[in-house]
């Protein structure tokens, strides 16, 4: 009998302590790590990849969050940067990122400490033409660009239809955040009810 009593008491404690998290922020730790993969055309940089037309060349590169970041994520969840693009231009003629042969890629690994240790990929291939003064570069992502971490939901924002981020080009500042909203995995009320529901049963066999 007291077996039975403390499995029900015990499911019934982790329906009301999950329903207590969801309106409660959650601590969260986390940094990027991001890798370009050269297509037709691209030589790499350090921390991106360079295209040539004629006398100009186009840069495209990418500052991770380098350092593990601490960060609150409250019920309604919070928008997180994963890094920041920069495109440049030197020279005056237009420049097409080649899509074939082999389209250049672009991948952002999401690594997470606290509160599940672990991570997820978000790939992606580019294209786009730019000149010093017009264009851009458009980054588009693999589907699903939701995806979770252990406790953690991340999706990523600011992205078209086509699941496609827009960088500014020189004209507009080049310099373009990449985001996530990030939000806390809640049970299902259901699966939450069926714990304690299939405890007590597990009483009511006991007594029997």
């Amino acid at each position: 009998m007291g077996f039975s009593r403390n499995l029900l008491l015990a499911g019934i404690g982790t329906f009301l302590a999950a329903g207590f998290s969801a309106g409660t922020a959650s601590a969260a730790i986390y940094r990027t790590v991001a890798n370009f993969a050269p297509g037709t055309g691209a030589t790499p940089l350090s921390n991106g990849l360079s295209f040539t037309t004629g006398t100009s060349t186009l840069n495209v590169t990418f500052d991770p969050i380098a350092n593990d970041t601490a960060f609150s994520v409250p019920p309604s969840g919070t928008v997180k940067r994963l890094g920041t693009f920069h495109v440049s231009v030197v020279g005056v003629d237009p420049i097409a990122i080649p899509t074939a042969p082999s389209p250049s890629h672009f991948t952002v690994n999401v690594i997470q400490s606290d509160p599940t240790p672990g991570s997820t990929a978000f790939p992606s291939s580019l294209a786009g033409t730019v000149s010093f003064n017009s264009g851009g570069v458009q980054v588009t992502f693999d589907d699903p660009t939701a995806k979770a971490i252990g406790d953690l939901n991340w999706m990523l924002v600011n992205l078209n239809a086509n699941r496609t981020l827009q960088l500014d080009g020189p004209a507009t500042g080049g310099s373009t955040d990449l985001q996530a909203f990030v939000t806390a995995v809640v049970p299902e009320p259901a699966s939450l009810a069926g714990l304690a529901i299939g405890a007590a049963f597990l009483v009511v066999r006991r007594r029997r």
